[in-house]
Formats: structure tokens, C-alpha cells, sequence
């Protein structure tokens, strides 16, 4: 259908603009997904009482870095190349906290992420190159690195709930590479990247969500805690501006 057919350079940027990003390597006894979870989950729900904050949600790496590298397939739909691409487990909210349109279908809810459904949204630039032609709501995707991840899935089998608009993934200059979101309960990989959407200047919340993962576990110390604006000027603008 024509919704998913944009080119690659009508990727859309995330919406920067007051938003917080931070990174935590959790210590190893957090060995599991769930143990994982609960502890992020609980940092942002901590952030998201903060005066001035609208939302915050968990991903597995800053845009415009995409996620995981895998190797994809659709049950059903004959190729001779590999697929390749990348996912991302995320939180319910990263979708709403980055700013990243949803194009047909719905994005992940908290009932999937309890119940740990095997559900994802792909991005405009898989749907269009995978699922040639047919509508991939609905439809079955195979993610098979999870078979190596720290806690295997077996059958990694997910079904395409929604499709979001394009967001770069391989740096700002890269070509669009087919991604995958799936609920973060399912696999955990010992790091989370942090976002928080503020209403004022993102800045003035360093200290805080700093001080809210410190309150729960003074062993994980914020990675690189800083505006997503400023992210994107270190990596991505700065040298090539000079």
C-alpha cells in the first residue's frame, strides 16, 4: 500500500527537542530480563512523577544508532538474499517519548509487555522491502538472533502489530536499514538507553533522574546523561561541521 512506500530520504529525525537521554549497564546481578525490567521500569516510573516531565520510556540504543543487528524472516515469502536489519526492545512509551509516527496499526501497550507477547512494529523501510506487496499487519516475522540472545527464544516468532514511520538507524547520513520494535520483557541484554520528554529545558533534569537511579541502586552509575540535542551535535554534526 502506498503508506509504506516513502524513500529513504524522507526518513523522519526524532523529535530532539526536550528530551534527556541516558545510558545504564546494569551489574551482573541483574542477570535476567525481568530483574532487568523491574529495576528500569521502576526508574522511570520515578521519572515520570518529576514536575515538568511528560513521559519516559526505555530502548536498547540512541537514535539515530538503531538497535540489534539480526537476520529476519516472513514465513510465507520466498528470498534468496538474507534479510538484515536491526530490533529494538523498548517500553511501552518510547514510541510517544521520541516522537516517532505511527503509520497503520497500533505500537505495544503494557498488557503486551506483562504478558510478554510476541508482538512488534516495523519501521516503513522493512515493510515495504519484506513484506512486498502485502499488508504486514497481522503477519508473522522471525527474528533470529534472539535464538543467541543472553536469554533464548526458541521460536522467535513475532507478529506485526503496527508500522512507524522511518527513523534513521544508521546515522544521519546512513540508508534506512529494516527495524523491528519488540516489548522489552521478552529479551534483556544488560543495558538500557534512558529517554525523558520534559516540558522545559531537559538540561535542568540532569541532577534529578541522576539522583532517582542513584536512590535505587548506587551501583549504577548514568552513562553520557545529556539533552538529545547535544548527542546529536557530539556524534553525529560536530565533525563534520569542523
Amino acid at each position: 500500500t502506498e503508506i509504506y512506500t516513502l524513500s529513504l530520504h524522507d526518513a523522519l529525525p526524532i523529535c530532539s527537542s526536550h528530551l534527556l537521554t541516558t545510558g545504564v549497564n546494569l551489574p551482573v546481578r541483574y542477570r535476567t530480563t525481568d530483574q532487568q525490567v523491574r529495576f528500569v521500569g521502576e526508574v522511570l516510573e520515578r521519572l515520570q512523577a518529576l514536575p515538568a516531565v511528560i513521559s519516559a520510556a526505555a530502548g536498547l540504543e540512541n537514535p539515530p544508532f538503531g538497535g540489534n543487528r539480526t537476520q529476519f524472516d516472513v514465513p510465507g515469502i520466498a528470498h534468496v538474499q538474507r534479510w538484515k536489519g536491526t530490533f529494538v526492545p523498548c517500553s511501552a512509551g518510547y514510541f510517544q517519548t521520541l516522537g516517532i509516527h505511527l503509520i497503520a496499526g497500533r505500537t505495544q501497550t503494557a498488557a503486551d509487555e506483562s504478558g510478554k507477547r510476541r508482538v512488534a512494529v516495523i519501521n516503513q523501510t522493512m515493510a515495504r522491502k519484506y513484506f512486498q506487496g502485502v499488508d504486514p499487519l497481522g503477519q508473522p516475522l522471525l527474528i533470529t538472533a534472539l535464538k543467541t540472545a543472553p536469554e533464548p527464544v526458541a521460536d522467535p516468532r513475532f507478529e506485526v502489530i503496527g508500522v512507524v514511520a522511518d527513523v534513521k538507524n544508521q546515522g544521519l547520513t546512513g540508508e534506512v536499514l529494516p527495524e523491528a520494535f519488540i516489548p522489552w520483557t521478552i529479551a534483556g541484554f544488560g543495558q538500557q538507553q534512558i529517554f525523558v520528554r520534559t516540558t522545559a529545558d531537559p538540561a535542568a533534569l540532569n541532577r534529578a533522574l541522576t539522583t532517582q537511579i542513584l536512590r535505587l541502586d548506587r551501583s549504577v552509575i548514568p552513562q553520557q546523561t545529556m539533552t538529545m540535542d547535544d548527542m546529536l551535535e557530539l556524534s553525529q554534526y560536530a565533525r563534520t561541521r569542523f
